[in-house]
């Protein structure tokens, strides 16, 4: 059997989906112990990729309908978390005999969410509040908010990629002062906007600030020279002055692909700021 490069198996990969809602499942009957409803439950998994799967066959079922098999198996080890009563379980079980028809029950249901978050097992908490963080309603922002600086890792994790994946740019602040198991600052940097990095600018915040100016120099900004004077004339920051030295040396010829010069946009500015410029850069 083949290994992939990251170190697992094709099978591990093929069967994943229903590995995690498996181990659900047996989450579920420690939390309630219930025979009828945990036997239905397996059934339920059993019927969209059974155990006894060739390996062969699954790989093809994967590529033909993997959307739909591995969102439907993703859906049920959720809402497999989120249950809480017995009757939870036998409505989770009827939508399950219904061919997974529909909205699985819970999984959009924000009061239920709500109320999951105080729950003292972690994978209820964990999963009410990844789905709460789904949930496009009004107050999103100020739940993924709260969710960053939650007790759960991986909550607060997925809380800080969220908001900079989508540029919140106020919520940055709080994110870059994680520490790295929750975010990594090499994560997003070079993919900064320009109109990201203004407004961040904009923040005077220290830690904000060295981030950006780790994004302009990575990728040699040199637009941003006169933006970065400014800054120095406001605020004499040894950082500052750096992050200016380091785009007057000029981009290195092994960063990044082609000619390093092609990436520099030209900087609109009359000849005496030039020489200005070239004082500081050689001061």
């Amino acid at each position: 059997m083949g290994q992939i490069g990251c170190g697992s198996f094709p099978e591990e990969a093929v069967f994943s989906e229903r590995t995690s809602a498996i181990a659900a499942l047996f989450r579920l009957y420690r939390r309630i112990e219930h025979k009828k409803y945990a036997a239905e439950s397996y059934a339920a998994i059993d019927s969209l990729l059974p155990a006894n799967t060739p390996l062969k066959e699954a790989l093809a079922l994967n590529r033909s309908e993997s959307r739909s098999l591995q969102s439907q198996l993703q859906s049920f080890t959720d809402t497999l978390n989120l249950v809480a009563t017995e009757d939870e379980w036998r409505r989770l079980n009827d939508y399950a005999r219904a061919a997974f028809s529909g909205t699985p029950p819970f999984l959009n249901d924000q009061a239920l969410l709500v109320s999951r978050l105080s729950d003292q097992h972690p994978e209820v908490h964990r999963t009410a509040a990844l789905k709460l963080m789904d949930l496009p309603s009004p107050d999103r922002w100020s739940v993924v908010a709260q969710c960053l600086d939650d007790y759960d890792n991986e909550v607060s994790k997925t809380a800080a990629y969220i908001i900079t994946g989508n540029h919140r740019l106020d919520l940055f602040g709080r994110v870059l002062r994680k520490p790295s198991e929750i975010f990594n600052k090499d994560y997003f940097v070079t993919s900064l906007e320009d109109g990201d990095i203004t407004g961040l600018l904009a923040m005077e915040d220290a830690v904000v600030d060295d981030y950006c100016f780790d994004a302009i120099t990575r990728c040699h900004r040199f637009h941003f020279l006169g933006l970065l004077l400014d800054k120095l004339n406001r605020h004499d920051n040894e950082k500052t002055l750096r992050a200016i030295r380091t785009l007057l040396d000029g981009p290195k010829a092994l960063d990044g692909e082609g000619d390093p010069w092609d990436r520099i946009k030209p900087l609109s500015a009359p000849l005496s700021e030039l020489k200005d410029i070239i004082r500081v850069g050689t001061a």
